[in-house]
């Protein structure tokens, strides 16, 4: 039997990570990562449009703007969730697609070119299993 967890506690869990997520002196911000640890992109997060979903208990992150020229080119391997401060507390993979996957950074493209334009589709972070 895997561990489930109710959605009170998974809600309650999330909220505060995503405060910590939207929490410091400056923007929050998605950074986009090469398998190099090369920073190819980034997007500013939407604090107020983040949130944890009532039902799922899934964190989804909102951009609020997305990057209009990447200072670096190369193949996006990972994405990096980052606080105001410049900490880092999510990682998730990145793929390529036109729907959300849970777990993962969704791109329009993962071959990312410097100077062009890169758009963040969505980042949902799962939830783990819960009570049914």
């Amino acid at each position: 039997m895997a561990t489930e967890y109710s959605l009170a506690l998974v809600s309650a869990g999330y909220t505060a990570a995503l405060g910590v997520i939207t929490a410091g002196a400056g923007a929050s911000t998605i950074g986009i990562f090469s398998a190099a640890d090369v920073l190819l992109a980034s997007a500013t997060i939407d604090d107020a449009a983040s949130a944890v979903s009532g039902t799922t208990g899934d964190i989804t992150i909102a951009i609020a703007a997305q990057e209009d020229s990447s200072p670096a080119g190369g193949t996006a391997s990972y994405a990096q969730i980052i606080d105001g401060d410049g900490d880092p507390h999510i990682q998730v993979p990145c793929v390529q697609g036109t729907e959300a996957v849970a777990g993962f950074c969704v791109l329009n493209t993962l071959v990312i070119i410097a100077g062009a334009p890169l758009e963040i589709l969505s980042v949902v972070i799962p939830a783990p299993a819960l009570l049914a």
